[in-house]
C-alpha cells in the first residue's frame, strides 16, 4: 500500500495518543509528573523514528533516524497518511465499523 508502512502506522498511533499525552502534561503537579510526561512523549516520538528506520533501512541508519524532526517525517508522510486513512475507512465500511 505505501512505501513507508511502519512509519505511517506509527504516526497514526502517535496521533491517537496525543490527547492522553497532553493530559499528562496538563495534570502534572510535581517534577516527577513532568518527567513522566516528557518520557512518555519521547517514547511515542521515538516509535515513529524507529519505524522510519525500519522502513528506510536500505538507505538510513537507526542513529540518523533517531535525530530526525517529527515535523519533517510528518510532511514526508502527509500524502501517505491520507491514503492510509482512506484504506482504513474502506476496511471499516466493509466490516460495518463506524
Amino acid at each position: 500500500m505505501t512505501t513507508y508502512p511502519k512509519t505511517v502506522a506509527a504516526l497514526e498511533v502517535y496521533d491517537k495518543g496525543a490527547q492522553e499525552r497532553e493530559a499528562l502534561f496538563d495534570n502534572a503537579t510535581t517534577d516527577g509528573d513532568v518527567y513522566c510526561a516528557l518520557l512518555m512523549d519521547k517514547r511515542a516520538a521515538d516509535r515513529i523514528r524507529v519505524a522510519f528506520a525500519d522502513d528506510t533501512a536500505d538507505r538510513n541508519s537507526l542513529e540518523n533516524c533517531m535525530i530526525v524532526d517529527l515535523a519533517w517525517v510528518r510532511q514526508l508522510m502527509r500524502p501517505l497518511l491520507a491514503t492510509f486513512r482512506e484504506h482504513i475507512q474502506v476496511l471499516f465500511d466493509d466490516v460495518g465499523v463506524v
